[in-house]
C-alpha cells in the first residue's frame, strides 16, 4: 500500500472510532513504522457529517470524481480529489459525538464543497439522469454559473463554472469550500490573524477568499450570489456542522492562545486513539475543527 495514503488514513481517523475492530487496529500497528515516512496531503481538510458512509463513498466516487482513500466501514471514510480530502464521518465516528449541551452534529446546512466544472449544463444533465437531487436551478452571474445539489445525507455540494472572462486563470484546486458569512471583514481578520490563512481576494462586503495549505475557503457575505435564496424562499445562512479540519502540532497551546483571543469553543478537547480534536466557532458561527494527531501516529 502507498505509504502516503497510509499516513493519510491515520490522520483522517481522528479520535477512536466506535466499532473499530481489533483486526483493523492490529493492521494499523503493523503498518505504522512504514507509514511515518509519508506526508499528509494538506493541513486543512473538510469534514462532512454522514448518515450512510457506504452510500456517501459511492456517491462521491461514482458521480463527483473523488477517489477512495480510506474506508472504515459504517464509521468513517475519506475520499480525495485534486489535493482536497473530504472526511466522511458516520454516526459511530468521534466527530459525531454530542456537544456538552447535548446537541448532536448532523448532516445538512449550507456550508459546502465547491467543485469547478468545465460545462455545468452537461454535468447537471448527467447527474439528473443519475437521480441526483438539486436544490435549485443554474444561477448565472458575472463570475460564473453555479448550482447546488444534495449528497445522500443531505449535505450540499456546489458545482461552479467560471465565466469566459474568469477562465483565463487557473484555480489552486478544482475543489474549494464555501462558508456563509455575516461579516466578511470580520471573517477575513479571523482566518488570517487566528488560523494562519492568507488573503487571496477581497471583494468585501460581498465576498473574500483565503487560502492555507492548498485549501481555498470562500467567504460568502449576505450580498454574494452564494447566499441567494432557493426557489422555495429558503435562505442560506451560517452555521451547521460541516466544517474545515485543521491539523495542528500542539492542540492545547492552540486552544489556550485562541481562548485568550476571545474565540468561542463548542466543546472541550476530545482525546482518542488517533488524536485529539476540538470545535470552535468563527465570527459567523461556522464550525472549525482543530486536530492533533496522537504521538503514536505522528511523523518522526
Amino acid at each position: 500500500m502507498n505509504k502516503r495514503i497510509l499516513i493519510a488514513m491515520l490522520l483522517c481517523l481522528g479520535s477512536s472510532v466506535a466499532g473499530y475492530s481489533e483486526e483493523t487496529s492490529a493492521d494499523t500497528k503493523a503498518s505504522n513504522d512504514a507509514a511515518q515516512e509519508g506526508k499528509a496531503m494538506s493541513t486543512v481538510d473538510i469534514r462532512y457529517m454522514i448518515d450512510d458512509v457506504a452510500a456517501a463513498v459511492a456517491f462521491y466516487t461514482k458521480h463527483l470524481g473523488f477517489a477512495l482513500e480510506f474506508d472504515a466501514g459504517t464509521a468513517f471514510a475519506a475520499v480525495t480529489r485534486d489535493g482536497t480530502r473530504l472526511l466522511l464521518s458516520g454516526k459511530a465516528s468521534s466527530a459525531r459525538r454530542a456537544m456538552p449541551d447535548g446537541r448532536e452534529p448532523v448532516p445538512g446546512g449550507w456550508n459546502r464543497i465547491h467543485i469547478v466544472v468545465d460545462d455545468i449544463e452537461t454535468e447537471v444533465t448527467r447527474l439528473r439522469e443519475a437521480g441526483v437531487h438539486f436544490r435549485n436551478e443554474i444561477f448565472k452571474g458575472r463570475a460564473g454559473s453555479q448550482i447546488l445539489l444534495d449528497d445522500p445525507s443531505g449535505n450540499p455540494v456546489e458545482l461552479f463554472q467560471n465565466s469566459a472572462r474568469a477562465q483565463e486563470g487557473k484555480p489552486m484546486s478544482t475543489v474549494s469550500f464555501r462558508y456563509m458569512i455575516d461579516d466578511v471583514d470580520a471573517a477575513v481578520d479571523f482566518y488570517t490573524r487566528q488560523l494562519g490563512f492568507a488573503l487571496e481576494l477581497d471583494s468585501s462586503p460581498a465576498f473574500a477568499s483565503v487560502t492555507r495549505g492548498g485549501m481555498r475557503l470562500l467567504l460568502s457575505g449576505k450580498t454574494s450570489s452564494g447566499r441567494r435564496a432557493m426557489p422555495d424562499g429558503t435562505e442560506p445562512v451560517p452555521g451547521g456542522w460541516n466544517r474545515i479540519h485543521i491539523v495542528v502540532d500542539d492542540l492545547e497551546a492552540e486552544v489556550k492562545r485562541l481562548r485568550e483571543a476571545g474565540v468561542h469553543f463548542r466543546n472541550e478537547i476530545i482525546k482518542g486513539q488517533g488524536g485529539s480534536q476540538i470545535q470552535l466557532d468563527d465570527p459567523s458561527g461556522n464550525a472549525v475543527e482543530l486536530f492533533q494527531t496522537s504521538e503514536r501516529y505522528q511523523l518522526k
